[in-house]
């Protein structure tokens, strides 16, 4: 294994441990090739991880919050090359009343959330 393919596993897991962490859900305990050759061959889902972790943070459904009680894994973002698209395109996002104000959708929050991923230079260098 290659220093480089090390420290994608060590990134990618981090990644959504972090995501794991914040939102109630299931963390990756091995990184396997398999799963990594998954993830980086989703096009478009490394580049947007961020975007897609927002996204999974203020899904109720995807975070458990709903009556069947299913939250989204690691293995079922990368299982195929739809379900990270759905999740990306908007599919799960909570539908409010216009009249609702949703609690998770402020600034300072937001940037709370953010501040706790990765930044791009840690992303590169694994930490």
């Amino acid at each position: 294994m290659s220093w480089p393919e090390v420290d994608d596993k060590v990134r990618v897991a981090n990644w959504w441990n972090r995501l794991a962490t914040q939102c109630g859900l299931r963390k990756i305990r091995v990184m396997s090739a398999a799963r990594l050759k998954k993830y980086l061959g989703r096009e478009g889902l490394d580049e947007h991880r961020h975007e897609i972790a927002e996204i999974i943070s203020h899904s109720s459904f995807l975070c458990g919050k709903s009556d069947s009680g299913w939250k989204i894994c690691f293995n079922w973002l990368i299982a195929n090359d739809t379900n990270y698209l759905k999740v990306l395109e908007g599919n799960y996002v909570d539908e409010q009343d216009e009249s609702d104000e949703d609690p998770f959708n402020t600034d300072e929050k937001r940037d709370a959330f953010l501040a706790d991923l990765p930044t791009e230079e840690e992303w590169q260098h694994g930490s």
